[in-house]
């Protein structure tokens, strides 16, 4: 009798820490995968950041027409200076015209 519970106690036990296990297990995996997708993104938003100002012509984009785009999407922009932080992205503007947009460290 004595080894019918004890064995079943065991088997639940031993139940137990396999589900525990597997579930911090998957936990990890999901933290992972998050943290490659972030790293994607920046990767992306990097690439993005150099094929404009690679393609920037003289006064390619007005600054009024950027703050209209951006209005039109939801964003706004609020200029400090010749710099404005829109999303994960810097703007800088000279003369009305936009000249670069950069990535923002820790974005």
């Amino acid at each position: 009798m004595k080894t019918g519970f004890l064995s079943i106690a065991l088997l639940a036990l031993t139940c137990l820490s396999a589900f525990l296990f597997f579930r911090q297990l998957d936990s990890a995996l999901e933290v992972d995968s998050l943290k490659e997708q972030v790293r994607m993104q920046r990767r992306e938003a990097s690439i993005l950041e150099n094929v404009l100002n690679e393609n920037f012509a003289p006064c390619a984009i007005k600054v009024a027409g950027f703050e209209q785009a951006m209005q039109k999407h939801g964003r706004t922009v609020l200029w400090q200076g010749d710099v404005a932080q829109v999303g994960i992205y810097k703007v800088v503007k000279k003369e009305g015209c936009i000249v670069a947009v950069n990535t923002v460290d820790g974005a």
